[in-house]
């Protein structure tokens, strides 16, 4: 009589154990459900924060290029000096923003944050920058002056 209740409390014992580890696999197979829903969603995101991005910095390219081919194809156009250097000054000063956005991503990763280093690489890009700015300004007085 004994044993056999002893089978039914053992029967039952393991019932309810089986139970609990049957809730504890359903728990955990829900939450690695939740964070890969999870994780689909921020790449999505990424993905998608990426293409505006894209298409962003493909719009300013188009209008920099676009404002260059202006300015260096202007001689048709009667520019004062004054309002001519302004368009190149502006454009220039938009290429090194681009320019600057375009390579933060890297300069703080080479850098490691450290804001010395990273305006040490700024005022690298602008010593680049500098002389084409020159270049192009030259290019356009001398147009000018051709044109007076």
């Amino acid at each position: 009589m004994y044993s056999k209740e002893l089978l039914v409390l053992r029967a039952s014992l393991q019932d309810i154990e089986a139970m609990s580890r049957i809730g504890r696999l359903q728990k955990e197979y829900q939450q690695k459900l939740i964070e890969e829903v999870e994780m689909r969603a921020a790449t999505d995101l990424k993905n998608k924060r990426n293409r505006e991005d894209l298409l962003q910095y493909t719009g300013i390219l188009v209008f920099l290029i676009f404002l260059f081919l202006f300015v260096f194809y202007s001689e048709r156009l009667t520019l004062s000096p004054a309002l001519s250097g302004g368009i190149i000054f502006l454009g220039f000063v938009l290429l090194f923003e681009f320019v600057l956005v375009l390579l933060d991503p890297s300069i703080e990763r080479i850098t490691g944050g450290k804001p010395l280093f990273k305006h040490m690489a700024n005022a690298g890009i602008a010593v680049f920058i500098i002389p084409m700015h020159n270049f192009f300004e030259r290019k356009l007085r001398a147009r000018q002056n051709k044109l007076s």
